[in-house]
């Protein structure tokens, strides 16, 4: 036989462990079954110490085991947790070698005592723990109480509550805690499962849970250290009013001397002997300790006889039974000095208990009714779900499939390797050099049969296998033709989403296996999970490689915005796979990197996704960053495509407030636990500025967290190791507070949201205390910042530190409206910023400078912040495309300290020309630019648009010429030139250095011009009478989405809008893609959007019969699904001089013409005079009640 090895338990896997322990408890006195994924949580509870357990090892088998666990901190002992040997190794010594090197080893290490605990009939284990000198201490007890059925009629008390880290500190350090079970102590009690109500009364102390669902209460820990008891009955009596319909139990850790004839006295009943679980007890070491001569070790705790003790007789309680006079008197004196209670108040309250009681048992009724109606209701949507999704295609219906149905009739061509299911199969398909028309028909007719396939329960050509090869065929050959239609046809794969089609083709088949091995977990069946797991490995190992394969051939195309986007979900899906593999493994050894690297290259192709962001942020909560994972959350909320993580984000904010608030301010030893705390306070502010309640109670949480950073700071050297740390979370800090800047103005991520604010100004922000919060946290944070680099001004700590304050720099320079706020804070950011100008003088270079021309060099952080769209616009003007910035850092060789400190420069000089900075203060730092440093956006005295010169590129008005006006009359404006120097006094503002009293040209009018006619509330008149019934055009897309609020494409409101204008006497027209007008169309978005995927609603018109009765009309007329529908509006408006209701400014449109800037000045003065906008009051149509119809035949488009 081969001999035995002694291993470590940390040596071994857990899945091992965890198959011997079954094995050999399979046959124990209780029930032993504990699955795999619950095995962790045994190792907590437990307290297991893995280096310090042993495992016996035979044939690389484990035979048997012996796990520790440390007792108490205070004690020099260790405890013998678990001892067992598996079935079929049993009678070979193992156990008792195992327990000799256990306590040869306790004797190594010089410790006191061992000790354990055994039932009492495990007659076997008991005489071999007798046998090695152990000894019985004291018998540990269960004990059960039914529901009560009458009023306990004992003394009322209060009991003082205790939160978890008093009433743990309090059970340590008693001075009789030696004496109590390791599963009664905190050790063991800090790692349940569910939470626990901790109670005190003098002596004693009561630990309980209670699960609303089972009427279920369960007793984790009395402890009363007075021999009488009688605050442990107080405090059960107490517990029992406050549960009268719960039933209680006690698990067999009680010691009678300590609280178990508490339980006896108030009605509970011991468990029996004959139960299915029998009663353990507990060894500790008698006195004086005996002496093991062999292992010289002295053995404390010991195992009891094969008689296990007599057990206390079984009692009914009686509550009616009268104590002695002694004890009647002993109980009201004690009562008295506790808290005396009058007669009255007595029977006033046993009636309130009355009450209360009937209330209870109502809404115990209640709540069972109300959780039976939501199962049966989740069950109901649960039976829809899965009939659904069974009749759900793979993504889009393909539109022109429609026109292509001919095709399906043509004989399919003859392949080679063609067998006799060729007529059902396509066995042997090559895509190759097919063209869409017919790649997409037999797509879509083999996902059908697919479909069909999958769904039926039993199919047979010619057996089971050629199912099953029939389907894999099928997949095979749809799987081929998205390859051939991404690699060869990249603009219509766009189009026609066959991305998403590709991808859910495989996932469908990975669900499946995934819900086989689900089911394999919850049956316990070991083959069956073993079989499940190979399959789903090889299906994503086969998957990973078709998408590598993919990735690698897409990456040789030509560049263009289909292949990038082809390339960047290939990689997102190369990340989702990755993530279902580290499923499998087990949770201390999975590894994100590989997902976490496949969403990071996505994001280099396209960094507009939210949806990445927000798988980036499960990774990052997986691995424990709160920090990084909120930062996530909320860059997946600011970008074009944002995903719905508001949801999530609060609740990680919360969960970082609750961790915040435990936190002791104390000096920290080290850089990374003063960054640790940072990082929580910081979660914190950001929990207070998302919620927006109550903000400026909790001023004291965002000066913790600035007096953190103060600790960073110090830590910042020149030497430290951590430095490329540190500047990623001061940067995601400042991105962070800048999103919440934008957030306390409107709630980012609500759907009702449809305009964030994120480079147009929010009026009302001026008079929102929330705002100035956050905006009041970003210059104290950036103010700390420059101030370490008062400390230290070393190129190291430079370049740890510039990059978030330049950020800050650059989203306020592109956001000059900010500038406007006054603060304590401001002030003194700006005194911290001159500071660290006079500082860096020195270093900067003369010949560079931070001109927003859209040609500057690029830095890491650019690349890390694009997609954000709060800095979006900063992006924009510096580099003008996004391949400046992936290409501008290595088309230059200047140092990147050098190109810091000129964005830091060129800050300062747009601050002082905009009067935000003192002109003395930083016109003696450095030479002023030659050319004039870009300004933002003012106001044009004609039309009020932004401009960025000084003729109007929407009106062309120069407003030059009002300013040579106004140098020829004899008033002087007040408000000085930008180029001198500003006054000293109160800043300039927005709009400093823009002439507002220039007098406004009179505008050249119409010699048919209308005088404005009085405004008429009744009847149809809204307008004056002489108005022309010109042509309307309904941008009818527009119109169905505002009233439908924004969620839902109303068809309603297009017919309400229709019958307003026709009422009045206008022809109406509206024009819409013809996409939205067939019922097939819409129907597939509906099926998109019932699977999971994120489908616009303005694409799923609410009626389409509605719209084809408008159709018929000739009111709607349908345009080509590739067309830009808002063209024909404006266009069809333009030639026949009508106006077009809407709501949009067709920005797009005018940005888009192939024009001349006055071409396009002409198209927004035409816009704005013949665009109509709108709101609904319910279904009343209300336009805009100061529009004004322009005169006839004026300003039509030429064609």
């Amino acid at each position: 036989m081969t001999e035995a090895v002694e291993l470590s338990a940390s040596e071994v896997s857990p899945g091992v462990l965890h198959a011997a322990v079954m094995d050999a408890f399979s046959d124990y006195i209780i029930h032993f079954d504990i699955p795999f994924e619950m095995w962790p949580h045994l190792v907590s509870r437990q307290n297991f110490d893995m280096e310090n357990s042993i495992v016996l090892v035979v044939d690389e088998e484990v035979v048997a085991f012996c796990f520790a666990s440390h007792v108490r901190p205070q004690q020099n002992g260790i405890r013998l947790a678990t001892l067992g040997v598996v079935k079929k190794s049993r009678r070979h010594g193992y156990a008792a070698r195992l327990l000799d090197i256990f306590i040869q080893r306790a004797t190594k290490r010089n410790l006191d005592f061992v000790e354990m605990e055994c039932f009492a009939q495990n007659d076997k284990a008991m005489r071999l723990y007798e046998s090695r000198g152990f000894i019985s201490v004291c018998p540990l007890y269960g004990y059960e109480a039914d529901p009560l059925d009458s009023e306990i009629s004992q003394p009322f008390c209060t009991p003082e509550v205790l939160d978890e880290a008093t009433a743990f500190f309090e059970l340590d350090h008693h001075p009789s805690s030696k004496d109590l079970p390791l599963q009664v102590l905190p050790v063991i009690l800090r790692v349940s499962t569910v939470p626990l109500t901790y109670w005190k009364l003098q002596n004693a102390f009561l630990a309980f849970s209670s699960d609303e669902n089972t009427s279920q209460l369960r007793i984790s820990c009395l402890v009363d250290f007075s021999p009488s008891l009688e605050d442990a009955e107080l405090l059960i009596n107490e517990l029992r009013r406050q549960f009268p319909l719960y039933k209680c139990s006690v698990p067999q850790i009680q010691r009678e001397d300590i609280g178990g004839k508490a339980l006896e006295n108030t009605g509970f009943s011991q468990m029996s002997e004959g139960a299915k679980t029998p009663r353990p007890r507990r060894y500790r070491p008698k006195k004086p300790v005996e002496t093991i001569e062999a292992p010289e070790l002295q053995v404390n705790t010991a195992i009891a006889s094969n008689t296990p003790p007599k057990s206390t007789p079984r009692k009914k309680y009686n509550r009616n039974k009268s104590k002695s006079p002694n004890d009647v008197d002993k109980l009201g004196v004690r009562m008295q000095q506790l808290s005396p209670i009058e007669p009255d108040d007595i029977v006033e309250m046993r009636k309130n208990r009355a009450t209360q009681l009937i209330k209870k048992r109502e809404y115990h009724q209640q709540q069972m009714e109300e959780r039976k109606k939501r199962e049966k209701a989740q069950e109901l949507i649960i039976k829809r779900v899965e009939e659904e999704t069974v009749n759900k295609l793979v993504r889009a219906e393909v539109m022109f499939t429609l026109f292509q149905e001919h095709n399906q009739q043509k004989a399919k061509p003859i392949s080679p390797n063609a067998d006799v299911h060729e007529e059902t199969y396509p066995f042997g398909f090559n895509p190759a050099s097919l063209s869409p028309d017919v790649l997409f028909p037999r797509i879509k007719r083999w996902e059908d049969q697919l479909k069909k396939l999958c769904q039926r329960g039993s199919y047979q050509v010619n057996g089971h296998n050629d199912q099953e090869r029939g389907i894999a065929c099928i997949r095979e050959a749809c799987r081929d033709s998205y390859m051939e239609l991404l690699l060869h046809h990249t603009e219509i794969s766009k189009k026609m989403d066959v991305n998403e089609r590709l991808w859910m083709n495989w996932y469908r088949e990975i669900d499946s296996v995934q819900s086989t091995f689900r089911e394999a977990s919850g049956q316990h069946d070991t083959l069956s999970l073993m079989s499940a797991r190979d399959n789903l490995t090889v299906l994503l190992a086969k998957c990973t490689s078709f998408y590598n394969k993919l990735l690698l051939n897409l990456k040789t195309l030509s560049p263009s915005s289909a292949t990038t986007y082809s390339i960047h979900l290939s990689m997102v899906a190369l990340g989702d796979l990755a993530r279902y593999s580290q499923n499998l493994q087990p949770k201390s050894q999975r590894n994100w990197n590989i997902a976490a690297s496949h969403y990071r290259n996505a994001l280099m192709q396209l960094p507009s996704n939210g949806k990445v962001f927000n798988q980036l942020a499960l990774l990052s909560l997986h691995q424990g960053n709160t920090f990084e994972a909120c930062y996530l959350y909320c860059r997946s909320l600011a970008c074009t495509t944002p995903f719905c993580a508001r949801e999530n984000l609060m609740t990680a904010l919360g969960k970082a407030y609750d961790v915040a608030k435990k936190q002791t301010n104390m000096p920290f030893a080290t850089l990374s636990d003063a960054l640790n705390s940072f990082q929580t306070r910081f979660l914190a502010c950001m929990s207070v500025l998302y919620t927006g309640i109550d903000v400026v109670r909790h001023e004291s949480d965002f000066v913790k967290c600035l007096d953190a950073l103060i600790s960073v700071s110090k830590f910042i050297t020149s030497s430290s190791d951590e430095m490329e740390n540190v500047k990623l979370v001061l940067i995601q800090s400042i991105v962070f507070s800048i999103f919440s800047v934008h957030n306390t103005q409107v709630s980012i991520g609500l759907p009702e949201i449809q305009e964030p604010h994120f480079d147009t100004e929010w009026k009302p922000w001026r008079d929102n205390e929330v705002v100035h919060v956050a905006l009041r946290f970003c210059f104290r944070l950036c103010s700390l910042l420059l101030d370490s680099i008062a400390q230290q001004s070393s190129e190291s700590v430079l370049n740890t530190v510039l990059p978030a304050i330049n950020i800050f720099l650059d989203w306020l320079r592109s956001h000059t409206w900010f500038m406007d706020f006054e603060n304590d804070a401001v002030v003194e950011f700006q005194q911290h910023l001159v500071q660290s100008l006079s500082l860096m003088r020195s270093k900067r270079d003369e010949q560079l400078n931070d001109q927003w021309d859209g040609h500057r060099p690029s830095l890491s952080e650019d690349l890390d912040l694009r997609g954000f769209l709060p800095y979006a616009n900063v992006l924009i003007r510096r580099f003008s495309c996004d391949a400046n910035i992936q290409n501008g850092s290595t088309h230059h060789n200047i140092p990147t300290i050098s190109i810091r400190i000129a964005r830091l420069f060129g800050f300062a000089d747009c601050a002082t020309t905009l009067g935000w900075m003192p002109y003395d203060a930083v016109s003696t730092l450095a030479p002023r630019l030659t050319c004039e440093p870009v300004i933002s956006d003012r106001l044009c005295p004609h039309c009020s648009n932004s401009i960025m010169s000084s003729t109007c590129e929407f009106c062309g008005y120069d407003s030059n010429e009002g300013e040579k006006d106004e140098e020829q009359s004899p008033v002087q404006s007040p408000v000085q030139s930008p180029v001198q120097s500003p006054p000293t006094g109160r800043r300039g503002g927005l709009l400093s250095g823009v002439q507002l009293n220039v007098p406004k040209p009179a505008p050249k009018r119409s010699t048919k011009t209308r005088t404005r006619a009085v405004v008429e509330f009744g009847g149809l008149s809204y307008a004056s009478p002489n108005d022309p019934k010109c042509l309307i055009v309904v941008d009818a897309a527009n119109v169905a989405m505002r009233h439908g609020l924004n969620k839902r494409f109303s068809c309603k409101g297009i017919r309400l809008v229709f019958d307003y204008y026709l009422a009045r006497g206008h022809k109406v027209i509206a024009f819409l893609p013809d996409y939205l007008l067939t019922y097939e169309s819409v129907g597939a978005q509906k099926r998109m959007a019932g699977i999971g995927f994120d489908v616009n609603p303005s694409k799923l018109p609410d009626d389409v019969a509605l719209l084809q009765s408008m159709v018929l009309e000739g009111t709607i007329i349908a345009t080509p699904p590739q067309d830009y529908d808002d063209s024909y509006c404006i266009q069809y408006a333009g030639h026949h001089d009508g106006c077009v209701v809407t709501n949009d400014l067709f920005r797009d449109h005018v940005e888009g013409m192939n024009a001349s800037g006055q071409k396009k000045a002409a198209m927004r003065q035409w816009l704005a005079a013949h665009r109509i906008s709108f709101t609904w009051v319910g279904d009343e149509f209300f336009p805009n009640p100061d529009f004004r119809f322009p005169a006839p035949n004026t300003a039509c488009l030429q064609e």
